[in-house]
């Protein structure tokens, strides 16, 4: 699917890398800058929190916070100098906690890179001027906590002492008032000493230790990712393309298409890229990949058929010039192997009866039906191949068509096989004619011709009914590329077997007597008279219904071709 489809893949890459190119045009460009700021262990800082995400003296994940609060946003405007409301700026901040540090990075973003400059230095130095004011403030208290609780003791010592003065010696009262004043001596030391320990204490909230730098490039939108993006986008976007177009594609593309549809076995697939301009009428090299395909297809016919007076149909799903060309082929690969092959163009409704070269006109099957011609006389053995012969579709093609359904045709196919193992029957396609019906019941097997890109799918299921429904015998399909270049090619050339040149396909017919008056010979007859190897053309007759036709009857010269072998 990805070889066939490749366009829709191509285009939807184009439209994702194109939708990409217009956003990095679109989205405002955005500068961010960070400013790098050492955390340190204040004296009044909070407890690390159990299990937290952070080790050490500090938890960062509550700095963070700290960092983005409105406190701090309150602080950074004011440095900034700016109207700007808080949480409007706190929307421009983030922070960031490197692995295994006590570091924050804090960035800011705008659409400015001097600005954005500006905006990461300012948070950072609002957050370690809140965070040294908070730890100077609650510092303070705790002196002035100490303070009073050492004017309460030398209170209480005060009145010890005097009591104490008051008291005898060695008295018990006076031993006890000692004790209580030397105790209160005691706390007041250890409470003088935390208080001078306390008011010798400096707060150090932390340090910048990268300052913020001017941005050299904006930081959003990101093109590596917008493209990136839109590449992957365009992708899965081709690839839906494809995969609908594959599924709602009416044509034949693959082999394996033919094979499931007619449910009957693919004989063989011709190569298309050496074919695709090919003429219908000829023959390919035996070495190539698609003579090579063609001796496969006569192997497999003649180990299924017998090689003994046999009668093959070709018949095409569609129009198109493939049915021709596998006939014409099929035909000269047979005789190339030593076997006599007589190729019958009964294509009548798509053949425009050829006029021949230096003016000479080709009589054919059309001839033989409309008058008291013999086979022979209308058979032409080719020069280049030997035993291969060839009876065109004749002078009128068009009016002998219906004579197909008659007795005649049956005499004709009996004659032809006097002299040869194979007969191929080339008949009109199965979307133009019922022609193929009539003479599925000649034949000892059926071909079915697929073109890629020419037959549709309704098409090839079409071909298999009728031929089923008449209970002839499908050996099996072929599938070859479409033949010559358009749809339908309105002039197409084919051998000479005489060797006087090419006939086109397409010439006007000149008339023959019919069989029910007096008969009177063409003066074309006094010449060479030939027949055209396997014309091919197209018409839009409708299909009719015709009657079947019995194989023709036995007889000691012209018999009818013998049972198939089982």
């Amino acid at each position: 699917m990805l070889r066939r489809r490749w366009a829709f893949i191509a285009v939807g890459v184009v439209i994702g890398l194109a939708l990409a190119g217009a956003a990095l045009q679109i989205l405002p460009k955005q500068y961010a800058s960070t400013t790098r700021v050492l955390v340190l262990p204040t004296p009044t800082a909070d407890a690390q929190v159990a299990n937290g995400r952070t080790s050490g003296d500090i938890n960062l994940d509550t700095e963070s916070q700290l960092v983005r609060s409105i406190d701090v946003a309150t602080g950074a405007g004011k440095l900034l100098k700016t109207k700007v409301d808080s949480r409007t700026l706190l929307e421009n901040v983030s922070v960031a906690i490197p692995a295994n540090t006590q570091v924050l990075d804090v960035t800011y973003s705008a659409s400015d890179p001097a600005k954005a400059q500006q905006g990461s230095h300012a948070f950072a130095q609002a957050y370690l001027d809140n965070r040294g004011n908070v730890s100077k403030a609650t510092l303070a208290e705790q002196i002035k906590s100490q303070e009073g609780q050492v004017a309460e003791l030398n209170k209480q010592l005060a009145a010890e002492t005097s009591k104490q003065a008051t008291l005898a010696e060695n008295t018990p009262d006076r031993e006890l008032a000692a004790a209580r004043a030397k105790a209160l001596t005691d706390q007041l030391s250890s409470l003088s000493l935390k208080l001078g320990v306390l008011k010798t204490t400096q707060v150090k909230p932390g340090r910048i230790i990268s300052d913020a730098d001017l941005p050299g490039g904006p930081s959003s939108p990101n093109t590596l990712i917008l493209l990136a993006g839109g590449l992957m986008g365009g992708l899965m976007l081709g690839l839906c393309l494809a995969l609908v177009r594959e599924r709602t594609d009416r044509k034949v593309r693959r082999g394996a298409d033919v094979e499931r549809l007619l449910d009957v076995p693919l004989l063989t697939e011709l190569p298309g890229r050496s074919l695709s301009s090919t003429s219908p009428s000829a023959v390919v090299e035996q070495g190539g990949r698609a003579g090579s395909g063609i001796a496969r297809l006569r192997n497999t016919i003649t180990a299924d058929v017998g090689t003994h007076r046999r009668v093959l149909l070709v018949v095409g799903a569609s129009d198109g010039a493939g049915s021709s060309f596998l006939a014409t082929n099929l035909a000269a690969s047979l005789a190339r192997a030593g076997l006599k092959a007589t190729l019958m163009a009964a294509n009548l409704r798509d053949a425009g009866a050829g006029e021949g070269p230096r003016g000479t006109h080709r009589l054919g099957v059309s001839d033989f039906l409309m008058s008291h011609l013999s086979a022979q006389e209308l058979t032409i053995a080719s020069r280049d191949i030997p035993g291969l012969s060839v009876i065109g579709p004749g002078t009128q093609a068009a009016l002998a068509a219906d004579r197909l359904q008659t007795d005649k045709a049956r005499e004709l196919v009996a004659d032809l096989l006097i002299n040869a193992n194979y007969l191929i029957v080339l008949a009109s396609s199965t979307a133009s004619s019922a022609d193929a019906q009539t003479l599925a019941h000649l034949a000892d097997g059926v071909i079915i011709v697929a073109e890629f890109d020419r037959t549709r799918k309704d098409e090839l299921l079409d071909a298999g009914q009728q031929l089923e429904r008449v209970g002839a015998r499908v050996l099996g399909a072929v599938a070859v590329p479409r033949i010559g270049k358009g749809n339908r090619p309105a002039r197409t050339t084919r051998p000479d077997p005489s060797g006087q040149g090419d006939a086109p396909t397409t010439a006007p017919a000149p008339r023959v007597a019919p069989t029910d008056g007096p008969y009177r010979p063409h003066p074309a007859e006094d010449t060479r008279r030939g027949a055209a190897a396997a014309a091919t053309g197209h018409s839009r007759l409708a299909d009719e219904e015709v009657p079947v036709l019995r194989r023709p009857a036995s007889a000691e010269q012209g018999a009818r071709p013998r049972p198939r072998e089982s």
